[in-house]
């Protein structure tokens, strides 16, 4: 399950940063709006993960079972830190793009 949440991270990323750059374009978002939105988006996996966690590791102190090995605990490192690489490159990702100013004729 753990490392379902890593892929699924990145994918949410992906899919916001696309999504978050074609409205910045698009003129609808501002650079700020964006970059808080994406960071937003990028937290809630480390957040969900970090719960989840908690959740067993209680869960392990009272029935007396091992539920979680050492390396999904150690998971929660790789997941902030592409949350956080993602956050700083869409942010000078952000600070690069140039509003549409109307429609281009080629």
């Amino acid at each position: 399950m753990f490392p379902l949440l890593l892929i699924g991270s990145v994918g949410l990323q992906a899919w916001a940063w696309r999504s978050l750059i074609r409205r910045l374009r698009g003129g609808t978002l501002t650079r700020l709006q964006c970059a808080t939105r994406y960071a937003g988006l990028a937290f809630v996996p480390v957040l969900l993960f970090i719960a989840v966690l908690l959740a067993m590791v209680g869960l392990e102190e009272w029935l007396g079972l091992a539920l979680v090995g050492e390396r999904a605990a150690l998971l929660a490192l790789p997941t902030l830190g592409l949350s956080v690489l993602g956050s700083l490159g869409f942010v000078v990702r952000c600070a690069l793009v140039r509003k549409a100013e109307g429609p281009r004729h080629w």
